[in-house]
């Protein structure tokens, strides 16, 4: 799982939270101990209802603003410059992202 870009950790093949799929499961991916994955997925959850519209997709999110709360959350966790493209921050909102939004979706039915 070790990046070329200067000793980086790159992210692994598929998509977290789809193990079945090709994809991976991103606290075993990460491993990080118990508490450290929770500080991420409590950051990012909290972060994704204050700044992002949790009805909406991933793809559907402005760009800027997912990159605003990607930034917060590497600061809080103290992870710069470890992770090839700040995978782990970008797949725990994209799960997250997904979780809401078909929520929503579902609620609007």
């Amino acid at each position: 799982m070790q990046g070329n870009m200067k000793g980086k950790v790159a992210k692994p093949p598929g998509k977290a939270g789809r193990k079945n799929c090709g994809g991976f499961n991103l606290e075993k991916a990460l491993g990080w101990d118990e508490e450290k994955y929770n500080m991420l997925t409590k950051c990012v959850n909290e972060l994704a209802t204050e700044k992002l519209d949790v009805k909406k997709c991933f793809s559907k999110q402005k760009p800027e603003i997912v990159q605003n709360v990607i930034q917060i959350v590497m600061r809080k966790l103290k992870i710069f410059d470890v992770y090839v493209s700040d995978w782990p921050v970008h797949e725990a909102l994209k799960l997250r992202l997904k979780y809401t939004s078909e929520i929503a979706r579902k609620q609007a039915k």
